[in-house]
């Protein structure tokens, strides 16, 4: 775009879009926000450096507040959600959870165990040196389930508080119409 040059002197006379956006900024910046996309995205919007300065300089304030805002909101709902799955985690760690967590484990490992002896004793031709052997090893699968159990429920609790409670979503969507009301300066 030509610039417009007095021929009386040599000062330049700053261009209509240059005045309305200086205009714009002193008496209500918030109608920065309420201009439509494709107008501000026009490159014939920005010719001028010193519109696309004003504008971007007032945009970038109020844009980079909310950001920081909403990045406040962020980490206090992160920090209270690790404080709600460590809670839970500590919940599993005290004695009468994690004696139940040995024991649902323990009868989990002992099922098993005594299922596939069913299994295998209707389907295979064991002898009895086998069936013996493992009738015998029973209660090592009821004591390696209630060790894994209690060992566990820590982790336990952990999944759990982690399925319980969501983790909060990092997208973070800003409307200008929003910024723009939010703003202290008369409409």
């Amino acid at each position: 775009m030509p610039k417009i040059v007095s021929k009386s002197n040599t000062e330049e006379i700053p261009s209509l879009q240059v005045l309305a956006a200086k205009k714009i900024k002193e008496t209500n910046p918030n109608l920065f926000f309420k201009l439509p996309p494709q107008f501000l995205n026009s490159p014939e919007f920005f010719c001028s450096g010193e519109v696309a300065a004003i504008v971007r300089q007032f945009l970038n304030s109020k844009l980079q507040g909310k950001i920081n805002e909403e990045t406040q909101k962020y980490e206090e709902k992160m920090k209270a959600r690790k404080e709600n799955i460590d809670d839970c985690e500590d919940a599993f760690r005290r004695e009468p959870y994690a004696k139940f967590s040995g024991c649902m484990t323990s009868m989990l490992l002992t099922g098993l165990h005594v299922g596939l002896y069913f299994i295998l004793k209707n389907t295979a031709e064991l002898s009895n040196e086998a069936e013996v052997g493992w009738l015998v090893s029973i209660p090592a699968s009821m004591l390696v389930g209630a060790c894994l159990g209690i060992c566990c429920a820590p982790k336990i609790g952990r999944s759990l508080g982690h399925c319980l409670y969501p983790s909060a979503s990092n997208n973070i969507t800003i409307e200008m119409e929003e910024l723009g009301g939010a703003s202290n300066v008369p409409s």
